[in-house]
Parts: structure tokens; C-alpha cells; sequence
């Protein structure tokens, strides 16, 4: 799937646009479900219809500042290959697995950046900002009973947690914002903290990350609000008091342990990285 379809309205320091992420290694990957243990693994393109939050962008004009939160929360439309393919054969059991709903693995990550807001209308909105990351985690989970609710927040922290990491600081991204709309992009590389080899083989150690953020009549999920997140319980999306809620999608790559391959990621989600933790 095409990192052209999440975002919403990170203009508040969520900038992100398209983003893809590849990764490549000599390793063979592997992910194991109920049903069996397949390859190659190379990643999760999570689902268009995933939600972001940012809250604390206050920036009304150009020059100004403000430090922001974002919360992204997804599950995956499918697994796919280190080349970014979702339709490899070997794959096609777990992709099954997540069509027929025996199974879903989500995603859920925070990240504080600073948004610098470049170009106002004049009339009190920033219609552009720069986004610099200064940090981000992230969790992947797999869950044999679904049950995640994007709208509410919930379900998506209550499976088995088998990848975790970091975002590291410094990437930038941009966001472009009109008085109904808005989209952004980034790309974020970073560092993976946690493996569980009971799920995913061998141990990882580098992630790419790319997302699009979409907000307002940009949005292409039928703009419905999310009520929580799965971090909060209660959220308010009201982009006049710093709270905007939009259109997330992304796809996110990993590269093994041993470390003689090449990450290329192109997406944004203005974070990412983290030390990377193996499972015991």
C-alpha cells in the first residue's frame, strides 16, 4: 500500500507525506504466527485508516514555535517483504491470517518535536511549519483476538508486544496547512530495543519509518473523530485550542542483526529511533 493515504492535520508538527521504508539484508527474516513460522519478513504497512494526534501546536504566524505531542496508533493491512511486497507467496498465511481476522498486529507510537511554523495567512493560521524530531518510541503488537477500535483508542496495546524501539532525534519534516485541510511528510530512522524471537527471527536492529498525515477535507477515511487514544482515555480534537486530529498512514521496515545491509526508507512521521534490546 501507498504511504500517500494517513495524514490528517499534523500541521501541527506531525508533518509527514508519503513514506515508504525498505530494508534489505543477507539474513533471512522470519515472523511466526498460531499457524506456522514464514518468510521473508520484512516489515508491516499498516492501514491508511490509521489515526494521529498532535496536540500542543499553538503556532498562529510566522517565526513562531511550539513544542508538540503526537500519538499514532494502527494495524496492518498486511506483512510484507524486505522489497516492501505485501503479495510474496511466503507470506501469504499471515496476510490471510490478518484478512480473515484470526490475528492483527498494531502499532502505537509518541513522539515530542518541535514544530517552527514558516508561512501565515495573515489572519492568525500557519499555513506552513518545519517539524524536528527530539524524541519518539514506538510498539508493534500481535493479538490473536482482535479487537482494536481506531476511533476509541483501545485495543491496540493488548497483544503480544514483539518489536519495540526509538526514533532518533534531529529528522525533519514539513507540513502544509489551508483554513480546511492539510498534509504533511517525514521519514524517521531509528534503532529496534526489543525483539521477541518467539514472533520475529533473528533479532532486529535498524527500523524505517514513513508516514502521511492528512487532516480535514484532505482526509480520505470519512473524517470521523477519534474519541481516545491508546495512551488517553478521553481526547477532544479542536484544532483552534492545539488539538488536531487527522489521517495516518505508513509503512515501517526492519533490518536484522547483523548489521552488513543497507536501510532505505522513504515516508515521514517525524519520529524515530530507539536502542535496541533483545528479547530473553
Amino acid at each position: 500500500m501507498k504511504l500517500n493515504k494517513l495524514a490528517t492535520s499534523l500541521a501541527i508538527g506531525l508533518a509527514v507525506g508519503t513514506a515508504a521504508l525498505t530494508a534489505h539484508a543477507s539474513p533471512i527474516q522470519t515472523i511466526t504466527t498460531s499457524t506456522g513460522t514464514y518468510s521473508p519478513f520484512g516489515g508491516f504497512d499498516w492501514a491508511s485508516n490509521g489515526v494521529a494526534v498532535a496536540t500542543g501546536f499553538s503556532l498562529a504566524a510566522a517565526g513562531q514555535s511550539a513544542s508538540t505531542d503526537l500519538t499514532f496508533w494502527a494495524k496492518a493491512a498486511s506483512v510484507v517483504d524486505p522489497d516492501q511486497d505485501p503479495l510474496n507467496p511466503g507470506l501469504a498465511p499471515v496476510n490471510m491470517g490478518i484478512l480473515g481476522g484470526s490475528w492483527e498486529y498494531t502499532v502505537v507510537a509518541h513522539m515530542t518535536e518541535t514544530a517552527i511554523c514558516t508561512a501565515d495567512n495573515g489572519a492568525g493560521l500557519c499555513t506552513q511549519a518545519n517539524f524536528i524530531l527530539n524524541s519518539g518510541t514506538w510498539a508493534i503488537y500481535y493479538d490473536t483476538t482482535p479487537d482494536s477500535n481506531r476511533l476509541a483508542g483501545t485495543g491496540f496495546m493488548d497483544g503480544v508486544k514483539i518489536l519495540e524501539g526509538n526514533f532518533w532525534s534531529g529528522f525533519a519534516g514539513t507540513f502544509t496547512a489551508t483554513a480546511t485541510g492539510g498534509t504533511g511528510s517525514n521519514t524517521l530512522h531509528g534503532q529496534v530495543s526489543w525483539t521477541d524471537n518467539n514472533y520475529i527471527n533473528p533479532d532486529m536492529m535498524g527500523t524505517v519509518a514513513g508516514t502521511e498525515l492528512k487532516f480535514g477535507t484532505d482526509r480520505t477515511d470519512g473524517g470521523a473523530l477519534p474519541t481516545g487514544t491508546p495512551l488517553t482515555q478521553r481526547i477532544v480534537c479542536n484544532r483552534a485550542a492545539g488539538t488536531v486530529c487527522m489521517q495516518a498512514d505508513a509503512n515501517q521496515s526492519f533490518v536484522p542483526e547483523p548489521g552488513s545491509l543497507a536501510l532505505v526508507g522513504l515516508g515521514l512521521l517525524g519520529f524515530g529511533a530507539a536502542r535496541r534490546r533483545k528479547s530473553a
